[in-house]
């Protein structure tokens, strides 16, 4: 489930009454994110001044399971921020964001009876700086049978001067190059 509030609601209401019709929508969302979308439900329509949630269950298109081949799973799946979109040398004019925001995702995985855990991203967190105008954490909690992800980036500028650039550059490079780690399942170790 997506709960928007504020700003960000009005982004989704946008996107989503600017699509032809709701299939299309739905279309767009497995199409960017590589999913197939079943049981979607928003509450978009009502009382637009409100927050508004959409829900869906989904698999994922990009993981297979094989006898030796790996499994491998990005928690974050199709959320997140996962390109670096500072990626010039330098710039001129000062960064916008849109608004502040404060982005969470939680995610949890239940590892299947038989399968064994390889690999997963260890726990990090991020300040721009010295200050905390932009700060990301990814947490990590780890169990035989579970993952669990809490991400969240706060975003409390609407402006980063031209002059911090460089700065910014890398601290959204380390959140991509993060948001892009996977957790790892050996796909021969399931247990007969």
């Amino acid at each position: 489930m997506a709960s928007y509030g504020g700003e960000s609601a009005f982004s989704f209401r946008k996107d989503y009454v600017q699509t032809k019709d709701e299939a299309t929508y739905i279309e767009d969302l497995e199409t960017k994110n590589d999913i197939s979308i079943s049981n979607y439900k928003t509450d978009e329509k009502r009382n637009p001044a409100l927050s508004c949630t959409e829900t869906y269950d989904f698999a994922s298109n990009g993981n297979t399971l094989g006898d030796e081949e790996l499994i491998v799973i990005n928690p974050l799946l199709f959320e997140g921020l996962k390109n670096n979109v500072f990626k010039s040398e330098e710039r001129k004019l000062p960064v916008e964001f849109y608004y502040p925001r404060d982005e969470r995702i939680n995610v949890s995985f239940t590892i299947p009876e038989g399968y064994a855990i390889e690999e997963v991203p260890v726990s990090e967190k991020y300040l721009y700086g010295d200050s905390n105008l932009l700060e990301y954490s990814y947490i990590v909690q780890k169990s035989e049978t579970t993952v669990q992800i809490a991400y969240r980036l706060t975003i409390k500028t609407c402006i980063v001067p031209a002059t911090e650039y460089e700065l910014l550059r890398d601290f959204w490079a380390k959140i991509c190059a993060k948001n892009n780690q996977v957790i790892v399942l050996p796909g021969n170790t399931i247990l007969s």
